[in-house]
């Protein structure tokens, strides 16, 4: 899976992707979803 695909996959379930000022990802939205993409995201 691609880097886009997983952005367009998480978002379609309401989860919002950020880069932080430290280079960080940051996931918002319903934290059961965060749980089960944080594997594929990291």
């Amino acid at each position: 899976m691609t880097p886009a695909e997983i952005i367009e996959f998480v978002a379609e379930e309401g989860v919002v992707l950020a880069i932080s000022t430290t280079g960080h990802i940051k996931a918002t939205g319903d934290q059961s979803v965060i749980d089960e993409w944080l594997p594929t995201m990291q």
